[in-house]
């Protein structure tokens, strides 16, 4: 038996989140290694196209990144089940005893454990971060009348968070979420939308279900 954990959506968001970020590193990633690793990639591409694909993958990724907010707010009234609590610092707690051992079982979970939820908001600080200073970027025209330092800040700090992302998500996110022995090679939960009954019960024991 299944249970329905992510809608159509939802689950819509993510495909999208997971294709503007995959066009965001093949041709961001190359365009800041431009004189060493990337300068042979971007002459196989085109630096034009590779700026143009960059561009609109990063208005793809600002569209769905203000549709959740908005989706979240608005459209999903359910409790807002993501936000950090108190609870998710005990559970972390008892998650570090139980794997060394100095706890008997392990903490039960509500509809998101503690580290989904640093997944989430560590995501969204990075869009934070990326769309302000990508948009100064992108319009240097309409932002000259800020000092060099200020340009050349947004630049270093967008450069800086593209890695920082692709790391996060290529480590942490993959780790946890799909390369887990329980779901490896993938967690096809947020493609199907259902997770088993067993499962549900075994990773989000406390999840209140209308």
């Amino acid at each position: 038996m299944e249970i329905k954990r992510f809608t159509f959506s939802q689950r819509v968001q993510h495909g999208v989140l997971v294709l503007t970020f995959l066009l965001l590193v093949v041709t961001g990633l190359p365009m800041k290694y431009g004189e060493t690793w990337g300068k042979s990639w971007l002459e196989f591409m085109g630096f034009m196209t590779a700026r143009s694909i960059h561009k609109w993958a990063a208005i793809g990724m600002i569209g769905v990144g203000f549709y959740h907010v908005l989706f979240y707010i608005i459209i999903d009234r359910g409790k807002k089940a993501v936000y950090p609590k108190l609870q998710d610092i005990k559970d972390f707690i008892t998650e570090v005893k139980f794997r060394l051992g100095m706890a008997k079982e392990e903490p039960g979970f509500e509809r998101f454990n503690f580290l989904q939820k640093f997944d989430y908001w560590g995501a969204f600080w990075g869009f934070v971060i990326m769309i302000g200073s990508g948009i100064v970027l992108w319009n240097r025209e309409q932002f000259a009348f800020l000092p060099l330092w200020i340009t050349e800040s947004m630049r270093t700090m967008h450069r800086e968070e593209a890695m920082l992302a692709v790391v996060f998500v290529l480590v942490f996110h993959m780790i946890h979420a799909h390369l887990r022995r329980e779901v490896f090679p993938i967690d096809t939960v947020i493609i199907t939308g259902n997770i088993s009954k067993e499962r549900m019960k075994k990773e989000h024991p406390l999840e209140k279900r209308a």
